[in-house]
Order: C-alpha cells, then structure tokens, then sequence
C-alpha cells in the first residue's frame, strides 16, 4: 500500500514538474517576443528621439506638449523590456540554483528597482494623459490597478527574501507577479496582433 502511494505521489509530482516546465516555455517565448518588439520599436524610437513612432502602433501613445507622461511612458517601456528579457531567468530552476548570488539576487534586485520604475512611470502616465480608446474610464482604472499590483508583488517578493527570509512565499509572491505581469503581456500582444491585421483596435 505505501509503495503504491509512493508510486502515486512520484507520478502528481512528475506531472507537476512537467507542467511547471510547460507554463516556463510559454512565459519565456512570450516575453521574450514581446520584450525584443518593445526594445526593437519603442525603446528604439526613444534612443533615436523620435517618441511619435509610438504612434504607429498605437495612435494617442505620444503627446508632443506633454513631456511629463512622453517621460513616464519611457520609463515604462524601458523597465518593462528589462523585466520582459532578464526578469524571466529568475524564474528557470537551474539558474536560480547555480547563480544563486552573481546572478539570481542581484538580477532580483535590478527587477525591483524596474518594476517600481515601470508601474509608477506607467501610472502617473495614465493619471496625467490617460489611454486613447474607449471605454477609457474602464481602461485607465484597469492599468492603474494593474500598476498597483506590480508594486505590490515586487515589493513582497523583496520583503519575503530579504528581510523574512521566508522563500516559500517568496516564490509565491514571484508566482503572483509573473501571472500579472503575463495577463498584461497577452492583453498588449492581442491589441498589437489585432491592429497589424485588421488595421485597427479592437
């Protein structure tokens, strides 16, 4: 009876890992697809000065008399292709394990630092200009919550690691901001999708 139940836990856990493995290939090709077009057209329209190409994908993104949210929407995307290309190998078990302190915690630490920079820039870029298709009540309350809940996984993942020391719910709260941040990603990966083909938004 107790190999049997052996047998059975070794196949849940099994199963587990493989699905486990599964949602990390998704998440890695989504972010990193989507965080190289976000480095490759926005970060790059911004090194090159040119913050109106933003329009192209998106009409209403760039705002000319306004240098305050052009400014916080760049913080945005800057920190956001950060966490979309090096934020992701946080969460690969082999790295974590073996560049646990040259690569896992100090890349942690940059991720902090950009999700805080990325949600604020983002939020105060809805609270100044707001976003350009209806409903834009619904969407603006939606991106600031969306921008609350970022900080608030960010800063409990530091706070259960750092200061606790309790990894169990730091991988929980790192779980918590993958699936928020990932939601948002497929939500940004639609609209796009959707203009190229149908030559409008949704």
């Amino acid at each position: 009876m107790r190999t049997l139940l052996q047998q059975q836990q070794q196949r849940r856990r099994s199963f587990a890992s493989w699905l486990w493995f599964c949602f990390l290939v998704v998440v890695w090709i989504a972010c990193i697809v989507f965080g190289l077009y976000t480095l490759c057209f926005y970060v790059r329209a911004i090194g090159i000065n040119k913050l109106e190409y933003w329009d192209l994908s998106r009409p209403g993104l760039y705002h000319k008399e306004r240098w305050d949210s052009n400014l916080g929407l760049s913080l945005h995307f800057i920190s956001a292709s950060y966490i979309m290309l090096l934020g992701t190998f946080q969460y690969v078990p082999l790295i974590r394990r073996k560049y646990q302190y040259r690569f896992h915690r100090w890349n942690g630490r940059i991720l902090l630092l950009a999700s805080l920079v990325g949600a604020m820039g983002g939020m105060y870029y809805i609270g100044a200009v707001g976003v350009s298709f209806e409903p834009r009540r619904l969407a603006n309350v939606m991106n600031m919550l969306f921008g609350i809940s970022v900080i608030v996984c960010a800063l409990n993942m530091y706070y259960c690691a750092a200061w606790k020391r309790d990894y169990d719910q730091h991988k929980l709260w790192a779980y918590r901001f993958s699936g928020i941040f990932m939601g948002n990603i497929f939500v940004r990966m639609y609209t796009v999708t959707f203009r190229v083909v149908m030559g409008s938004l949704p």
